[in-house]
């Protein structure tokens, strides 16, 4: 499965209608909006828990690294890097 971070997702528990009664036993509807800004759907044979527990787990995974930079050393009194010297 793949998920795009910039597309929120909703999960709903699919329940046949009287007008639409699918041959396979579907549990799960995931809703999205496409580009156009048109409700799109699928129907999943999953349980909406796993499919929860799978788009948030694929989202965390796909997240961007924080980027930890090295910090430079402090700067003395006038600026400099130089070590001071100390009297013992």
């Amino acid at each position: 499965m793949a998920v795009n971070q910039t597309i929120v997702f909703r999960v709903e528990t699919f329940e046949p209608a009287k007008d639409f009664n699918p041959a396979k036993p579907y549990k799960t509807r995931l809703k999205w909006r496409d580009l156009m800004g048109a409700e799109q759907s699928k129907l999943l044979l999953t349980d909406p828990q796993a499919v929860i527990q799978d788009l948030l787990k694929i989202k965390v995974t796909t997240r961007p690294a924080v980027s930890t930079k090295a910090r430079r050393p402090a700067r003395g009194r006038n600026g400099s890097r130089r070590m001071e010297g100390f009297q013992s």
